[in-house]
């Protein structure tokens, strides 16, 4: 528990933690890409499945990231009501 409080401290304070951060997404990203390569070829459908699945991967990266900070959606400006005209 100690040693998770550091990281998030470290991730809401310090700026290297958040460019290290940043560049693990891309990494993971350009990765799994990467490893769909080889099996996709020329497929057009399998490469945009293969860049799809590496979204998903992102978004789970970055909700990790939102809770493992204790933050929410609404932190970074997504809420979820509904929309009037009226306001």
């Amino acid at each position: 528990m100690i040693q998770q409080n550091k990281i998030v401290n470290l991730l809401k304070t310090k700026t290297w933690p958040k460019v290290l951060e940043i560049l693990l997404l891309f990494v993971i990203t350009f990765t799994i890409i990467k490893l769909f390569e080889p099996i996709v070829k020329d497929n057009i459908i399998l490469k945009q499945a293969s860049v799809w699945i590496a979204n998903i991967i992102m978004l789970i990266y970055v909700w990790f990231g939102i809770k493992l900070r204790g933050e929410s959606c609404k932190d970074f400006g997504l809420t979820f009501s509904k929309f009037n005209f009226k306001k």
